[in-house]
């Protein structure tokens, strides 16, 4: 980094652009472990359930493309923060007790969410199928598969903004949200393509998603 100023207050915001910048790291860090544990854990608990993967191949590559690089976009322009100051950067391992709190309790959270959209699918929401019936000829299933699908995606939204604060003091990630307008910019993204293949005819092609039951 070079400095073309001799202005106290560039050094400052050199300063606090670095730290930031580690910051970053720790975020992006937090939300794809988080994730990762996450889909494992679904995907294996769906075989239990439903003797199939609840999420399809194109599902697994949407996420991966949701977590790598939508996450990765969105958190690396988070802007640094007057209280980035007192953050004390470089001491230590990169991974800090608070984010290994936050992705063992966020995963756990999720999992939980998803075992009751997975187990409850027939008493919770009525949706009456064969295991082994092939997807795109059961509406019943397809919306099951939609639901548990569109569930997740969701979660990892909502975990997106949770990662936008990796500090042990601030309890959420939607301070100074509006302040990033690419954070924001993704976001809608991914909820528009989200609303794309659960209601209108390009979700079934695409994703094999549908909500409609018929």
């Amino acid at each position: 980094m070079i400095l073309r100023s001799n202005d106290f207050n560039s050094a400052i915001k050199a300063v606090m652009w670095g730290r930031n910048l580690f910051m970053n790291v720790q975020r992006f860090l937090q939300f794809q472990m988080t994730c990762c544990f996450a889909v494992l854990v679904v995907v294996i608990f769906s075989y239990f359930v439903h003797q199939e993967s609840a999420l399809n191949a194109v599902n697994l590559i949407y996420i991966n493309l949701v977590t790598d690089i939508f996450g990765a976009l969105a958190l690396a322009s988070t802007k640094p923060t007057p209280e980035i100051a007192f953050y004390q950067a470089g001491k230590g391992n990169l991974m800090t007790p608070f984010m290994y709190r936050q992705i063992i309790g966020c995963m756990l959270g999720m999992v939980g969410v998803m075992m009751v959209i997975m187990c409850g699918e027939k008493s919770i929401f009525n949706l009456e199928y064969d295991n082994y019936e092939p997807t795109v000829k059961s509406p019943q299933k397809m919306a099951s598969y939609t639901l548990i699908w569109n569930t997740f995606i969701f979660l990892q939204l909502f975990n997106l903004i949770n990662c936008r604060d990796v500090s042990a003091t601030k309890m959420h990630g939607f301070a100074n949200l509006h302040r990033n307008k690419f954070t924001v910019f993704i976001i809608l993204v991914i909820v528009a393509v989200q609303s794309t293949a659960c209601f209108t005819f390009l979700g079934r092609p695409i994703f094999e998603a549908d909500i409609h039951t018929g």
